[in-house]
């Protein structure tokens, strides 16, 4: 696993140490509207935690803080819709955020467990531009609507650091699980939660994309990630162009989606140069083909000589797709009917009538004795 850099360590500790330290933490509201919530982010200090009550739309300027506190829910309607910050250093606890939540500027963001975000048609569902921290704890689920990313990054400069721990789901119809690009120098992101690319009767949705590496940016991939299904299905993780000291290390379970048609890989590398390095363990697995003309996926596709020679498989499990072809069901031949002769059945004191069959016999013999 690729050690991330002290100084990056040490930012995360101070940004977020002032909730745990903070002595005179006051807890205001409940806001009902977003009018009271940005009077009450106006009159909040260091640490303070302000209640939210009910379903809240931010339909005003984005939101920023002068200070950090944490947005908490007040009971199990709380919810913020189409939320934007800026400049801000916030912390959601068990807050739903509907309609996409956007993120600019330096700002320092952190999704606490039981937090969750559903994205709205045509945006991702969480947009980070800009620089600082993005962490998304375990528990924490994040789902994209129909055809959009789930997570998307983008880092303009300065240092930042995103650690991704929960679950996120690109919306269906192939969109995507978490796109990086582009990630330059003083970044650094881990993932190591629940990546999935949406499931499509097209094209499925990739897990991870990883674009436009440069600088001493570092990676670290853990967790699950699976390529969404599809008649072609998703890639597990594309990383394309890594230049520079790029550091990135996987150690994780990926799986191309499954396919009709062509499955996806487990891990596409293109375009790696410069001094970058790609280090590869755990278990990569090309997806199943369910067509027998079908293509299954392969574990690890390489794209040029210099991306070959940047990638360091350790003690990695490659495995490649399957192509499956349904077995048909096999054709039953019924059993012919069985009609069983009813035998009369006689009341007591009464005489078994005899059958044809019998009087038959009782003719005959007789007819021999006689003669």
């Amino acid at each position: 696993m690729i050690r991330i850099r002290m100084g990056l360590l040490a930012l995360i500790v101070f940004l977020f140490s002032a909730f745990a330290s903070s002595a005179c933490a006051a807890t205001l509201g409940p806001a009902a509207t977003y009018q009271e919530l940005v009077s009450l982010l106006s009159a909040s200090s260091d640490g303070d935690t302000i209640l939210i009550d009910g379903a809240i739309a931010c339909t005003g300027d984005p939101l920023g803080t002068q200070h950090s506190i944490r947005i908490q829910a007040a009971g199990p309607e709380a919810s913020l819709s189409a939320l934007r910050l800026r400049d801000a250093s916030v912390v959601f606890s068990g807050v739903s955020l509907d309609d996409s939540l956007s993120i600019d500027g330096t700002s320092h963001v952190q999704l606490s467990s039981g937090a969750r975000i559903s994205g709205a048609s045509g945006k991702s569902a969480l947009r980070f531009s800009g620089n600082g921290t993005l962490i998304i704890d375990r528990g924490c689920t994040v789902s994209a609507a129909d055809g959009e990313t789930g997570v998307n990054i983008q880092h303009t400069g300065g240092e930042f650091y995103g650690s991704i721990e929960g679950s996120v789901s690109g919306g269906a119809n192939g969109g995507s699980g978490v796109v990086v690009s582009p990630l330059t120098s003083s970044g650094a992101i881990m993932i190591d939660g629940h990546i999935r690319g949406g499931d499509s009767s097209d094209h499925g949705g990739h897990a991870l994309n990883l674009y436009d590496l440069s600088g001493n940016a570092y990676v670290t991939i853990a967790g699950n990630l699976r390529g969404g299904d599809g008649t072609i299905g998703g890639n597990g993780i594309q990383l394309v162009s890594a230049g520079d000291e790029v550091n990135v290390g996987i150690d994780a379970d990926v799986k191309g989606g499954s396919g009709d048609v062509h499955a996806g890989d487990a891990m596409i590398l293109m375009n790696a140069a410069g001094a970058s390095s790609i280090s590869l363990s755990g278990h990569l697995a090309g997806g199943d083909a369910s067509e027998s003309s079908g293509l299954p996926g392969t574990s690890l596709q390489l794209v040029g000589d210099s991306s070959a020679s940047r990638a360091h498989i350790l003690n990695c499990i490659l495995e490649d797709g399957r192509s499956y072809t349904a077995v048909p069901e096999p054709e039953v031949t019924p059993l012919p009917e069985i009609v069983e002769d009813e035998l009369p059945v006689a009341t007591p004191g009464e005489a078994i009538p005899e059958s044809p069959e019998s009087e038959s016999v009782q003719t005959e013999e007789t007819s021999s004795a006689e003669n």
